[in-house]
């Protein structure tokens, strides 16, 4: 069963920002290619979240912080994400809320 994926505060204005700037530096295909790429590994997370990593393992406030890398050849971008039974919750690359 898949989780329910859930997008934070500011999640979508952070990926619409990296949307942008890749239509921007290489058009729409370029743009389109990415939102593919977190798309596929977003529906990876939903069905086993614990193929990313804990970045922040020794920190007790950000303990349950996941990340994985974006799909290739977008690699360089990583997702930050918590998860409970039912829900993965995206959370934006910039973001107050990891504490």
């Amino acid at each position: 069963m898949s989780l329910r994926v859930q997008n934070a505060p500011w999640f979508d204005a952070d990926f619409h920002f990296r949307i942008a700037w890749y239509a921007e530096q290489g058009g729409n295909e370029l743009a389109e290619q990415f939102v593919n790429a977190v798309e596929t590994v977003v529906r990876k997370l939903a069905e086993n979240p614990n193929i990313g990593w804990r970045p922040y393992a020794r920190d007790s406030d950000l303990s349950d912080v996941h990340a994985i890398l974006v799909e290739p050849p977008f690699r360089k971008h990583i997702l930050f994400y918590r998860f409970t039974m039912v829900k993965l919750l995206l959370l934006p690359k910039r973001d107050n809320t990891l504490s």
